[in-house]
């Protein structure tokens, strides 16, 4: 299945898809913006919801996005983490101030309030939630 994905401005950084939907995509752009598709209905992918990542976005900033079966939904860009829940579209929480920049994220296998994260500096560091 191929769809046309419409709605950042700019590049999108990183993709990812809902481990028990196929039909659900999320992208993180360089507009410092989460976006959430539904593949479902039509060849051009449908907008969901919106999540903003970072107010004033920078874009040369690496940006990773990934997805868990709950539709929890984890972003990082260079200094800031953000932890939405797609049911709720509400924001679960968020971790700011992070040194070192950012390059990749997961999930934690078996902690579901940990995220871990890959750093420039070549370090993997662990982050507990901290409710916003």
């Amino acid at each position: 299945m191929y769809a046309k994905l419409v709605g950042h401005e700019g590049l999108v950084k990183d993709v990812a898809t809902h481990p028990n939907n196929a039909n659900i995509v999320v992208t993180v752009g360089d507009d410092g913006k989460v976006k959430v598709f539904d593949l479902s209905s039509s060849r051009t992918g449908c907008c969901k919801t919106t999540f903003v990542l970072e107010s004033k976005p920078n874009s040369r900033a690496r940006r990773s996005v990934i997805m868990r079966g709950d539709g929890t939904i984890a972003a990082a860009s260079r200094t800031v983490i953000k932890i939405w829940d797609l049911e709720t579209c509400s924001l679960k929480y968020s971790i700011s101030g992070v040194q070192d920049g950012i390059t990749a994220i997961t999930f934690h296998p078996t902690d579901s309030d940990v995220v871990l994260v890959a750093m420039e500096n070549g370090y993997l560091q662990s982050f507990r939630k901290q409710i916003c």
